[in-house]
């Protein structure tokens, strides 16, 4: 029988530790109780949100008029042969926790998302990704409940429509489903992934890895945490849901505009745009990496607004300092993009979800 609780307040389920109250709020432990979750939804004529560990998100200062409902299905099962591993996981497991199981066992594939914040479920719908790898690399099928029908269906890999941080679940079937497991196939006793340019150079560091030692899929884990700490994205550093914004993909031809800006602004401002900071992408397009342009575009490390700022160890932060309001949160973005957009004319997207804005 779920336990349905009547004006929740939210403020203390994200890690913005910001938001008003849910009209309705329950957990669901099992398929059964999500589909129960939603018939009671139906019946009040309200609407229903996922919300995992509140990482990635910001609630608006109205709360939410409906249900929120926070699935909390464990269970992992493991099918173990000899080049792959299956492992079956619960929507409701903490995402950080499945990796460091995965990298105890020895098996490679998500090692580089180390210190991600966020549940299972999360993981397919936002295409989580960081340090050269991306979830949808190795998940295979996502398990969902469909709201309308409230029936279960099981999603290959190609029905998802992975791309840079998307996926239909947070794009063309917005508000369809509810993922209740995760499938994914990883690869025993392999290689880990050490592409991307932070961790190359935390291997090459005489002081972090004095004796040259070859990365481990336990030593590639140990340096995303490290690194990711570095810039204050491990969870319960800072009032914030991690990066605010997403890398900008555009194509070259824009790229070579940006690049003389870039050169022009960096002069006088330290740390901006430091190390690399663009990749060229497999389709001919390049990748920006936004928090160059924030920081030139005057928002560095630590920079205030009130209640509101840059986080002081990662401009893509946006932190809440002291109980701002989400009106606050919202009109420093704005500020923020307004001014990448004058100086750059690119516009950045945002990456929380938004819940409760009209």
């Amino acid at each position: 029988m779920l336990n349905i609780k009547e004006n929740v307040s939210l403020k203390d389920l994200t890690t913005f530790k910001i938001g008003g109250l849910a009209r309705f709020f329950t957990e669901a432990k099992t398929e059964e109780e999500v589909i129960e979750a939603l018939t009671f939804a139906e019946e009040k004529n309200v609407p229903t949100y996922v919300l995992g560990d509140g990482s990635n998100v910001l609630v608006s200062d109205k709360g939410f008029p409906g249900l929120v409902l926070a699935v909390a299905i464990k269970g992992l099962r493991t099918i173990e042969k000899e080049k792959t591993v299956t492992a079956i996981v619960g929507a409701g497991n903490e995402w950080d926790g499945f990796v460091d199981f995965c990298v105890r066992k020895d098996w490679a594939g998500i090692e580089c998302l180390s210190g991600i914040p966020g549940k299972i479920g999360g993981a397919p719908v936002q295409n989580i990704g960081a340090y050269g790898q991306s979830v949808h690399e190795t998940i295979t099928e996502v398990k969902v409940i469909e709201i309308k029908t409230r029936t279960p269906k099981v999603l290959k890999n190609d029905d998802c429509g992975f791309s840079y941080r998307k996926s239909i679940f947070n794009t063309t079937e917005k508000g369809k489903y509810i993922v209740t497991s995760v499938t994914f196939h990883l690869k025993p006793h392999s290689e880990p992934t050490v592409t991307y340019q932070d961790l190359i150079n935390w291997f090459v560091d005489p002081i972090k890895n004095p004796r040259g030692k070859k990365p481990t899929l336990e030593k590639v884990r140990q340096a995303t945490l490290e690194i990711r700490s570095g810039k204050g994205l491990l969870k319960g550093n800072y009032q914030n849901a991690g990066s605010f914004f997403k890398n900008v993909i555009i194509r070259e031809d824009q790229f070579k505009k940006i690049e003389e800006i870039v050169l022009r602004e960096k002069e006088g401002k330290p740390g901006c745009c430091g190390g690399k900071w663009n990749w060229e992408e497999k389709d001919g397009k390049r990748k920006i990496a936004t928090a160059c342009l924030v920081h030139c575009a005057g928002f560095a490390p630590g920079t205030r607004d009130g209640k509101v700022g840059t986080s002081p160890k990662q401009t893509l932060a946006v932190t809440n300092f002291d109980d701002a309001s989400a009106e606050e949160v919202m009109q420093f973005v704005e500020k923020i993009r307004s001014t990448v957009k004058s100086k750059f004319g690119v516009q950045i997207e945002i990456e929380p979800e938004l819940v409760g804005f009209e």
